[in-house]
């Protein structure tokens, strides 16, 4: 360490891991000083090692995180004396991103002024502050979720990737958003079809009803479903779903009361059983719009979170999506049934995003009241596909089944879609 202008980084721990992960990135130092809580300890040596930092050149400096004297004593003699003031030769970036705030106040008071020192703040939008010039700019490492996930200690095990759909997975999407828009009425049968043993996540449903593609066995099971009683008015439903060959197609005939509709779904879909299952088909809509938008980058649906010490399953999130500075964490429902359920995203979202991601809830049909204010109690931005359309017809007089008319709505949709977007999400989160 003692070697002439040997990069030092010394950085105090805390809070949200990612800010600190780019520091050390960003500064590439020879040497790493990690200022942490016996509490935060673990974080620390996570966070050198998923940054790549070799353990003989990492060094942990424990404070109290309750004892303000005796902070103040360590950071003097542990930092300054023995560090800064011994080896004054080196060149110290110094990241005040985390930590307890009595501890920035102190290394700030001890090493402002000095030549050799850099005082640093990185915010969670990705900017790199220079408290001594007082000026600011963006990092140049690019915001990693998996990177992110690891230093929650969480991994994502399951998930596609939206680049992995085809135009046949969209078309189908199309013909089942299209059916259910001009027969509202039936979408409790269908949501019982495809939710069949109401499991609580995918890797519950039973091997003689249904399987999720190829994940949880044989390929090549055949799916079933025959006269299904529905809980609204005496209702069945008979479905077949032959999953002998790599491309399937399924028709669904709905019986109601003494009325017979026979509706055909002629599908050729590489991923057909996921976007049946679970309103897999509302997931990739909504993927597909968010993929539309100009800021949207990595886009992962299904994504189930397992911690890395566990194989237990913990949280699946419909939607996630790179924004370039923050996550963006995506809750898609035909319609919530349950307030509490957004509470429940809620916590997942801080738990795995962190303070810097976003919250966003999606809704097929329309959101009431209840709903709109638990979303603003909770910071989550939401968006109704059926409230939309229906201002696109109340101006423009349209009905779905017009000629064109179903396009047309859509592209509107999908505008005031965007600049929801815009408006929520793309502002720079304040340091």
């Amino acid at each position: 360490m003692a070697s002439e202008h040997t990069k030092v980084h010394i950085t105090l721990v805390g809070g949200q891991q990612y800010p600190i992960y780019v520091g050390i990135k960003e500064a590439n130092p020879d040497k790493l000083v990690m200022v942490c809580s016996e509490q935060s300890r673990n974080d620390a040596v996570r966070i050198s090692r998923v940054a790549g930092m070799n353990r003989s050149n990492v060094e942990l400096v424990l404070c109290d995180a309750d004892d303000v004297s005796s902070a103040n004593e360590v950071i003097r003699d542990s930092i300054v004396r023995d560090i800064v003031d011994k080896y004054s030769d080196c060149e110290y970036t110094v990241s005040l991103t985390g930590g307890p705030k009595p501890w920035s106040m102190f290394l700030l008071k001890l090493l402002y002024g000095r030549e050799n020192v850099s005082l640093l703040y990185y915010g969670q939008n990705g900017d790199q502050c220079d408290l001594i010039r007082a000026s600011q700019k963006k990092s140049s490492i690019p915001l990693d979720m998996d990177i992110l996930f690891r230093l929650k200690n969480a991994e994502t095990k399951h998930y596609r990737k939206f680049s992995e759909l085809t135009q046949d997975d969209f078309d189908a999407v199309s013909v089942i958003d299209e059916f259910l828009s001009q027969n509202s009425d039936l979408i409790g049968c269908f949501t019982v079809m495809t939710n069949p043993v109401q499991p609580q996540n995918r890797s519950q449903i039973q091997p003689g009803f249904c399987y999720p593609p190829d994940e949880y066995g044989d390929s090549k099971q055949q799916v079933k479903f025959t006269r299904m009683h529905h809980k609204y008015d005496g209702s069945n439903l008979n479905f077949y779903l032959d999953n002998g060959c790599e491309k399937a197609d399924g028709t669904i005939r709905i019986k109601k009361k003494n009325d017979i509709f026979s509706v055909p779904f002629y599908f050729e879909a590489p991923h057909l059983k996921d976007l049946l299952f679970f309103a897999g088909w509302f997931e990739v809509m909504v993927a597909r719009m968010l993929s539309v938008w100009k800021s949207g980058q990595d886009i992962r649906v299904g994504v189930r979170f397992d911690f890395a010490s566990s194989m237990r399953m913990k949280n699946e999130i419909d939607i996630i999506m790179n924004t370039g500075n923050k996550l963006l964490f995506v809750e898609c429902k035909t319609r919530i049934m349950h307030l509490n359920d957004l509470d429940k995203f809620n916590n997942v979202v801080k738990t795995y995003g962190g303070t810097g991601s976003k919250a966003l809830f999606v809704s097929y049909y329309g959101i009431d009241k209840d709903v709109e204010e638990k979303c603003g109690a909770t910071d989550i931005t939401y968006f109704s596909i059926e409230d939309a359309r229906a201002r696109w017809k109340a101006k423009h007089k349209a009905e779905v089944g017009q000629d064109s008319g179903f396009e047309q709505m859509n592209s509107a949709v999908q505008q005031e879609f965007n600049e929801l977007l815009n408006k929520k999400l793309k502002a720079s989160n304040k340091i």
